[in-house]
């Protein structure tokens, strides 16, 4: 930041600089003009900082209620133990599990949210990626 009063800060030093250059004879007040035109146009145009980075989700929540509203499975994992429970349920019970394909994609892809909400009677499972 510059201490000369109306200079703002990032390009008040360049400012200052062709001022000094126009002062000292090095370019013409022509030049200098051309220049700072340049500069005010390159601030206009120049593109916004990008979006801070998203945090990924990092756990999945599965909760599990039965007919009475009570809770019997609370459950938080880390998502990498998710993905390689999934691997080891396929090895184990090749073709009883639903094509999980979509589920993985998503998961991968960063999405943060209830991925499943199943009712089974007045039984409730719910998946929720954090």
């Amino acid at each position: 930041m510059t201490d000369r009063p109306g200079a703002r800060p990032g390009n008040g030093d360049e400012q200052f600089m062709i001022l000094q250059m126009v002062q000292d004879g090095t370019i013409s007040p022509d030049e200098g003009g051309r220049l700072m035109e340049a500069m005010a146009r390159a601030a206009r145009v120049a593109p916004p900082p990008p979006p801070p980075a998203l945090e990924p989700p990092r756990s999945v929540h599965i909760l599990v209620t039965n007919s009475r509203g009570e809770q019997e499975v609370d459950l938080t994992l880390p998502l990498g133990l998710v993905e390689m429970g999934l691997n080891l349920a396929n090895k184990l019970a090749p073709g009883r599990l639903p094509d999980l394909t979509e589920v993985r994609r998503s998961i991968r892809t960063g999405y943060a949210g209830k991925l499943m909400d199943i009712h089974n009677g007045n039984d409730r499972i719910e998946i929720t990626i954090k």
